[in-house]
């Protein structure tokens, strides 16, 4: 019983064994798969770059010096008046850009026509921690009127102006004189001359011409003369200037009076202001008194 129970065993496991085998010939057996690779480390990481260092402060800039004040400039020169009667002074004016220094500083002064108007000095001085300084300007006697430039020059710049130094006003003075009876006191003779000279010396101005008028009534004549002292001309027939008019008595002597006055014109055309003076003429019986 045994031995057919062995058989039985071993006739099975060949009929297992066969159906295995034709089994595998459709499907293989599996292989078993070759070991995968290891995987390559993962690399290190790089290391963090150390931060940079901070930069070294920058230096502080040295202090740069401020730049010196600017000297002392002239910024000015003026003249006042610009226009001045012979023998008056001006006034000149220098300013500069800044206070003048210790000690001041020097202006030197000079003139084109010293014979006709000059600064007073060769130089004028602004005091130290002023700004102006003033000086005179003196003129002389002219014939004409002139202009005359003045120069005010410091570190070899020079400003100039122009100071005008005019005749002097006319004015008329004058006398009147008669060889018998002395001042304002004339003597006619035959036909109306006269023994009368005027005399305009005292005049100031430069005189052209002396304008004198004549007036009794309404009776006026002129006479211009050039020279300063001459005769009593009475233009016309001088009788007829004369006559038939009222007179006056001195002491038996009939006398007219006869208003006389002056106007001179100077060599530029300005006219003085007119004088005038009552002058008495005897009559001496002449003209029909």
């Amino acid at each position: 019983m045994l031995r057919k129970t062995h058989v039985l065993c071993v006739g099975l496991a060949i009929l297992i064994l066969a159906f295995a085998v034709a089994c595998g010939s459709d499907n293989p057996a599996p292989t078993t798969p070759s070991p995968s690779p290891a995987p390559a480390p993962a690399p290190a990481p790089a290391p963090a770059p150390a931060p940079a260092p901070a930069p070294a402060p920058a230096p502080a800039p040295a202090p740069v010096p401020s730049p010196p004040p600017a000297p002392p400039a002239r910024s000015s020169f003026t003249i006042s008046p610009s226009r001045v009667v012979s023998q008056q002074e001006a006034t000149g004016t220098v300013t500069l850009t800044t206070e003048a220094p210790s000690g001041g500083i020097t202006i030197d002064l000079s003139t084109s026509d010293r014979d006709t108007a000059r600064p007073a000095s060769s130089s004028v001085t602004v005091p130290a921690g002023s700004t102006t300084a003033t000086f005179k300007i003196e003129s002389t006697t002219v014939a004409t009127s002139t202009d005359v430039q003045i120069t005010a020059r410091y570190q070899n710049v020079a400003i100039n102006q122009i100071v005008r130094v005019t005749i002097p006003p006319p004015v008329a003075r004058f006398t009147i004189t008669g060889s018998n009876r002395g001042e304002d006191k004339c003597t006619l003779s035959g036909g109306g001359d006269n023994d009368c000279r005027v005399d305009a010396s005292a005049s100031g101005g430069v005189p052209r011409f002396y304008i004198y008028t004549y007036s009794i009534g309404s009776s006026t004549v002129t006479d211009g003369k050039t020279d300063k002292v001459g005769d009593v001309d009475i233009p016309g027939s001088p009788c007829d200037f004369f006559k038939d008019h009222s007179t006056n008595d001195d002491s038996g002597d009939k006398y007219l009076n006869v208003d006389v006055s002056l106007q001179i014109e100077d060599r530029e055309g300005a006219k003085s202001s007119v004088t005038r003076k009552t002058v008495r003429f005897y009559t001496a019986g002449n003209c029909g008194y």
